[in-house]
């Protein structure tokens, strides 16, 4: 989640799951297992043919592929 924020900081879906996740883990509560639909939302690897996702990463570098944001996407996480 923390990674997601990283990159789309401005993302409403990815900050209010990420507030109920802390939630429940403040309550010792389970995350899991999660919504298929919320995990599209959330996970960045999933989305690498959203507009906003695109949008983000054609700030640092143009990468006209989905694999290429996928691959671009997983460098970053690698060093996060």
């Amino acid at each position: 989640m923390k990674f997601a924020l990283s990159i789309l900081p401005h993302d409403s879906f990815i900050n209010e799951y990420y507030r109920k996740v802390n939630e429940l883990r403040v309550k010792k509560q389970m995350t899991l297992p999660v919504i298929l639909k919320n995990e599209r939302r959330i996970n960045l690897f999933l989305r690498t043919e959203d507009v906003d996702l695109i949008n983000e990463i054609n700030k640092e570098t143009i990468l006209q592929q989905p694999e290429e944001r996928f691959a671009w996407l997983r460098s970053k996480k690698d060093t996060f």
